[in-house]
């Protein structure tokens, strides 16, 4: 009777050692996928549609915002473009039913049909020869208002992120993949305003209100939000 009693306590003892030991694992499992971007970068989730609505339709936003990352700044001395206030407008999004579209409301990037089965956004393996238009790839940045804007023309030390805005602070950064008005990937990679991946959740909640479908819509994080 006591042998059992003592093999019961042991297991017992045992159980409670392998569970603390199994959540110290997961916890550290999960500090190093957030903490080391090469391994979190290659993370791809579907957004969880009901913590990216808005509770109420609304057009009334006031996001908190990035400073441009200190390294960058004065880069327009450099030869990176800066757009003005009217330069700006051409690359302003507007919302059409349900699609993304410029101010002429024609869908953005409408030559391209987009992806026949399974995309594969963000990847540059099978897709360096072809230009952003064909990938569907542009850069976009909104601000504390929940206004948008995106271009497909990006270029290296010419047209970043912080082209679009002229260095101003953003509430969110990212790339997203578009055919024929349709958005089909977002991302919140921006090495100009390194945001972090909470800022998703606001762009998607604005688009949501603004009428676009984010149902489907496949989603890349980049980092930590803490």
């Amino acid at each position: 009777m006591l042998i059992r009693f003592a093999n019961l306590q042991w297991r017992a003892l045992l159980i409670k050692y392998i569970q603390k030991s199994l959540r110290l694992f997961l916890i550290l499992l999960s500090s190093s996928l957030f903490l080391n971007p090469s391994i979190h970068a290659q993370d791809v989730f579907e957004i969880d549609y009901s913590s990216a609505s808005a509770s109420k339709r609304t057009d009334d936003h006031s996001f908190p915002t990035l400073d441009l990352i200190e390294k960058y700044k004065g880069e327009e001395k450099k030869g990176v473009l800066y757009l003005n206030a009217e330069q700006r407008e051409s690359y302003r999004v507007y919302f059409c039913k349900e699609l993304l579209c410029d101010q002429k409301e024609q869908p953005l990037n409408p030559e391209h049909l987009g992806p026949k089965s399974l995309i594969k956004p963000f990847s540059n393996t099978d897709q360096q020869k072809q230009t952003n238009l064909q990938r569907g790839l542009a850069i976009y940045v909104m601000n504390a208002k929940g206004e948008i804007w995106l271009s497909f023309d990006s270029k290296d030390h010419y047209f970043h992120h912080s082209t679009l805005l002229a260095g101003q602070p953003i509430a969110a950064a990212g790339e997203m993949i578009i055919f024929q008005g349709k958005l089909y990937a977002i991302n919140n990679q921006s090495g100009h305003y390194q945001p972090p991946p909470i800022v998703l959740k606001r762009v998607l909640s604005v688009l949501e209100n603004k009428g676009v479908s984010i149902k489907g819509v496949l989603v890349k994080k980049y980092g930590a939000d803490f």
